[in-house]
């Protein structure tokens, strides 16, 4: 029997932190699920091994690390926080994972220094981005120079789906709007 190696791209990861300030943010059901689970390294790395997975790509899903539209420090800090979480995860199972950093967007001074901290300190294997940021969408020209760091280190880009923002005319969200839809 031949070994066929599986390289998961697609591997969520809630640290507890994370998962938390989620729900003090009211995103305990994002994009439509029951409830935030809980998730720990043992239980994923026993995964990994029963579906014979050889190497999981973890990553921050929707909403991403901006939880408060408008609260620049607090997502700033809680990037910086799951990026140094992944990246310590990565340091203890080098041949079993590798991350995507996350970004705090649609922080654009934030997002492009913690590119930099990303592939600079923490050796990256790329950028997850959802498709929008609180109803900022990738495509906006705000977001010009992020894709502009991004293609000058040649960065991989995981773009990752989550609830589309539907509001007309200006496509962002207050804070006062995103408090009404949750």
């Amino acid at each position: 029997m031949t070994f066929e190696e599986r390289i998961d791209t697609h591997a969520h990861l809630l640290p507890p932190f994370y998962r938390q300030a989620c729900i003090d943010a009211g995103h305990g059901k994002p994009d439509g699920m029951p409830e935030l689970p809980k998730w720990d390294i043992g239980t994923h790395l026993g995964l990994m091994q029963k579906l014979n997975i050889t190497k999981s790509i973890l990553s921050i899903s929707s909403p991403g690390t901006h939880l408060i539209p408008g609260d620049h420090k607090a997502a700033r800090e809680l990037t910086r926080s799951c990026n140094d979480y992944m990246y310590d995860l990565v340091s203890q199972h080098p041949s079993k994972l590798g991350f995507w950093a996350s970004v705090p967007l649609p922080d654009v001074e934030g997002s492009l220094k913690e590119i930099a901290h990303a592939f600079d300190n923490l050796n990256a294997h790329g950028i997850a981005l959802e498709t929008n940021h609180h109803g900022v969408y990738l495509g906006d020209p705000r977001f010009a120079s992020i894709f502009g760091e991004l293609d000058k280190r040649h960065a991989k880009v995981f773009i990752h789906p989550t609830t589309p923002c539907v509001l007309r005319g200006n496509h962002t969200i207050t804070r006062k709007q995103w408090q009404r839809l949750h």
